[in-house]
């Protein structure tokens, strides 16, 4: 009498040969059609032939055949049959490997111009997104003008520019405005990573119209979310508004209450700015 006993993986359609109520013996015959699999049992023991019913010594034999000098050439005989050319999905595996290279090498391109853009702060957008266009914006027009010296690259917008929405042709504000979020998430690690190891840091926050309570919540939910310390904190510079620098009601005081360390120092450039504007105003 023989039973398949079904289990959680793939692997587990074991049978069982049960010649009598009390015997129950393990038999890898279900896995003759897959040669990947025969090779975890090649060799002349009772697991790959006859069968195996000494199951208060399951543990130690499986263990001894663990160790068998077939077992441990399983591994490199599995990767012998994936790398051959015969493989009945070599095809679709060739295939597979030459869709993520293409758009690897696509995806190259685009982060270099996005990279490029970034570093200096120039925009990304036009008027529009559209392929052939003076007013696609300067992502697109570096796209156009890198296509007429890279023929990968041409051929890829001329099958793919203007596609509308539901393709993914790698060529829309969509793609360029993630790259950008992994390139800062990337600059935020660097930046937090290289903190951590100084130990010691200051804050510098841009003006903002907030009222001091709801900018101190956002500062000091950016100091956890990237797991630094208070105390390792030794100044704080803003600009000169009265909700920033005040020593009562501006943005340093609560700073100052967490840590009498956090010394103020007023942004100089904003200091400098101040000074030009009152004295082209006196001048007047």
């Amino acid at each position: 009498m023989r039973r398949v006993v079904d289990a959680p993986d793939m692997l587990a359609r074991i049978h069982f040969n049960v010649p009598d109520a009390n015997l129950r013996n393990f038999l890898v015959s279900v896995f003759r059609s897959m040669p990947q699999i025969i090779y975890l049992f090649r060799d002349d023991s009772d697991l790959a032939t006859t069968g195996f019913n000494n199951w208060k010594n399951a543990c130690s034999r499986l263990e001894q055949h663990e160790n068998s000098i077939n077992h441990k050439n399983c591994p490199i005989q599995i990767q012998d049959i994936n790398q051959t050319k015969e493989r009945v999905d070599s095809r679709l595996m060739n295939q597979i490997d030459g869709g993520k290279n293409y758009w690897k090498n696509i995806l190259l391109r685009i982060v270099a111009v996005v990279r490029s853009f970034a570093l200096r702060g120039l925009p990304f957008r036009g008027d529009n997104e559209l392929i052939g266009s003076s007013k696609n914006g300067n992502f697109l027009m570096s796209l156009e003008l890198i296509s007429e010296f890279d023929p990968f690259l041409a051929q890829h917008i001329n099958k793919f520019g203007n596609a509308g929405r539901g393709s993914t042709p790698y060529l829309s504000s969509t793609v360029f405005e993630e790259v950008i979020s992994i390139m800062a998430e990337k600059v935020n690690k660097y930046s937090v990573d290289e903190i951590k190891r100084r130990k010691y840091f200051s804050i510098i926050v841009d003006s903002t119209p907030d009222i001091t309570a709801e900018l101190f919540d956002v500062v000091n939910d950016l100091i956890k979310r990237y797991g630094l310390d208070w105390f390792n904190c030794r100044g704080q510079s803003y600009d000169n508004a009265n909700n920033m620098s005040g020593s009562y009601s501006g943005l340093q005081a609560p700073v100052k209450e967490i840590n009498n360390l956090i010394y103020f120092v007023p942004c100089a450039e904003h200091s400098l700015n101040l000074v030009g504007t009152h004295a082209v105003d006196s001048s007047k």
